[in-house]
């Protein structure tokens, strides 16, 4: 008659991992290596992506700054002074955002884009001039 305890062969094979020995069993060893490897290849990946998107931020910052700074020195009228200061303002903050993501991209062990070609397709900003003063 079994009483549903488990006999103490059954007991000695599903017994959970650790016991008394400190060693996992070699399927449990194996499992984890493939683990491992799916999560560095996973993390490859997501460090490539991160990389990626961190230099489409970092195009747009420097799009920003350069707007802003066009319309610093393009501010005109007899409200130019505090209009510029305003812009130029923005662009420091820009600058200093550029300045942090291209930091977080070299401590990642990524390279900071910052050619000025395909810098506009690479940013999720446009760059417009804006209307020149009469």
């Amino acid at each position: 008659m079994t009483t549903g305890a488990p006999s103490s062969s059954a007991s000695a094979t599903h017994s959970a991992w650790p016991a008394e020995n400190s060693t996992p069993p070699p399927a449990t060893i194996t499992g984890n290596l493939a683990l491992a490897k799916r999560r560095a290849a996973a993390s490859r990946s997501d460090r490539k992506t991160v990389l990626k998107l961190l230099n489409e931020a970092l195009a747009t910052e420097i799009v920003c700054v350069l707007r802003y700074k066009r319309h610093f020195f393009m501010a005109r009228g007899l409200n130019a002074e505090p209009v510029a200061a305003e812009f130029a303002e923005h662009a420091t903050q820009e600058q200093d955002h550029a300045d942090r993501l291209a930091e977080r991209i070299v401590q990642l062990g990524g390279e900071p884009n910052l050619s000025p070609k395909g810098l506009l397709e690479r940013s999720h900003s446009e760059y417009i001039e804006g209307v020149k003063g009469s």
